[in-house]
C-alpha cells in the first residue's frame, strides 16, 4: 500500500470519525447499562492439589513398576480429575445434592477452572447470585467430585477383589474335598502321618529284633521263633506302609498346595480391600481449605469486556464509513455521467 491511498483512508476515516465515535459511545454504552442493570455476581474459588497417584490395580503376581513418568502419571491423574469435576453428571448431582432450582448444564456454565503454569494447584472458581450459594456449590461440586472419581478410580479394585473372594471360595472347597480325602485315606489305613507310622513301624521292628537275638542268647528257641515270626509281620507291614506313601504323598502334597493357595488368596483380598477403601476415600487429592462466603460481587464491568466491545465498535465503524465512502463515490459518479437532455 501506497503513502497517498494509507492518507486517503485516513481522511476518510477523519470525514466520518463523528460516526465511529458514535458508534463506539453507543456500544460502551450499552454494555455499561447491561452490566449496571445485571443482578450481582459473587465469585468464590477453592484450590485442590494431586499430591500422588491413586492405588493402582490388585495383581495376583509380582509386578514391578517403573518410576520414570511419575510427574506424567500425576499429570494424567489431576487431568482425569479435572474432566470428572467439569462433567454434566457431577454438576446434576450437585445440584440435586443441593435442591437447587437449576440445571446442570447452567451449574457448568458458572464453573471456571484454571491450572496455573507456576503453581500445582488447580483453582475452582463458582459464581451464583447469592454469596452463600456460590460458596455452597463450590465445596459440594469438589466434594461430589471426589467422591465420584474415587467411585470410579475404585471400580477396578473393586472387581479384582470380587474376583479373588470367588476364588477364595472355590480354593476353600478344594481345600476342604482334600482334606476330606487324606483323613478318609489315614483312617482307612490306620495311619495318623505317613512318616510316624513308618517310624513307629521300624522301631517296634528293632525291638523285636533285640529280643529275638536275646532268646537265641539264652537257648530259648521257641520265643525266638515267636519274635521271628513278629518281626517277619511287622516288616510286612512296613512294606505296606511304605506301598502307600506315594498315594499319601499326593494326597498330602495337594492338601498343603491349596492351603498355600488359600493363605495367599486371604492376603490378597485384605490387600483388595484397603486399596478400594483407600480410592473411595481419595487421599490423594488434597483441597485447600473450604471456599469462602464472598463478601463483595464482582465488578459490574468488566475491563477486558469493555476494551473487547470498543475495539470491535471501532472496527465496524471504520468499515461503515469506508463503505459509506465508496458508495457515495458511486452516486456521485453515475450523476456526472448522465446525459444531458436537447429540448427542440
Amino acid at each position: 500500500m501506497h503513502q497517498t491511498d494509507l492518507m486517503a483512508y485516513v481522511r476518510i476515516v477523519l470525514k466520518r470519525l463523528w460516526l465511529i465515535l458514535l458508534l463506539v459511545g453507543s456500544t460502551v454504552a450499552t454494555v455499561v447499562s447491561a452490566s449496571l442493570l445485571r443482578p450481582p455476581i459473587y465469585r468464590t474459588t477453592v484450590r485442590f492439589q494431586v499430591t500422588a497417584l491413586p492405588p493402582s490395580d490388585v495383581t495376583l503376581y509380582q509386578a514391578t513398576r517403573s518410576t520414570g513418568a511419575y510427574n506424567e502419571e500425576i499429570a494424567t491423574t489431576r487431568a482425569n480429575f479435572i474432566e470428572v469435576l467439569t462433567s454434566l453428571e457431577v454438576a446434576w448431582e450437585t445440584v440435586d445434592e443441593l435442591n437447587l432450582p437449576m440445571s446442570g448444564s447452567e451449574l457448568v456454565a458458572r464453573t471456571d477452572v484454571v491450572e496455573p503454569a507456576d503453581s500445582g494447584f488447580v483453582r475452582l472458581s463458582v459464581v451464583a447470585g447469592q454469596p452463600a450459594l456460590a460458596a455452597d456449590l463450590a465445596n459440594t461440586l469438589l466434594s461430589v467430585a471426589i467422591r465420584r472419581y474415587g467411585e470410579l478410580n475404585a471400580r477396578p479394585l473393586t472387581l479384582a477383589r470380587e474376583f479373588i473372594a470367588e476364588q477364595i471360595e472355590q480354593t476353600q472347597a478344594e481345600l476342604d474335598e482334600a482334606q476330606n480325602e487324606l483323613v478318609a485315606f489315614q483312617a482307612q489305613n490306620s495311619v495318623g502321618t505317613l512318616d510316624g507310622a513308618v517310624e513307629a513301624q521300624t522301631s517296634l521292628i528293632r525291638a523285636l529284633a533285640l529280643a529275638h537275638d536275646e532268646a537265641i542268647s539264652s537257648g530259648d528257641e521257641i520265643g525266638a521263633a515267636s519274635y521271628q515270626r513278629l518281626i517277619d509281620q511287622r516288616r510286612l507291614e512296613l512294606q505296606e506302609l511304605i506301598r502307600l506313601s506315594g498315594t499319601y504323598t499326593t494326597l498330602e502334597t495337594r492338601v498343603s498346595q491349596l492351603h498355600d493357595s488359600y493363605s495367599y488368596l486371604l492376603d490378597k483380598m485384605t490387600e483388595a480391600r484397603l486399596k478400594e477403601n483407600q480410592a473411595r476415600n481419595l487421599a490423594f487429592v488434597q483441597v485447600l481449605g473450604q471456599a469462602r462466603v464472598p463478601n463483595e460481587p464482582e465488578p459490574p464491568v468488566g475491563v477486558s469486556i469493555l476494551v473487547l466491545s470498543m475495539a470491535v465498535s471501532t472496527a465496524i465503524g471504520v468499515l461503515l464509513a469506508l463503505g459509506w465512502e465508496v458508495v457515495e463515490r458511486r452516486q456521485h459518479a453515475r450523476g456526472v455521467a448522465r446525459p444531458v437532455k436537447q429540448h427542440a
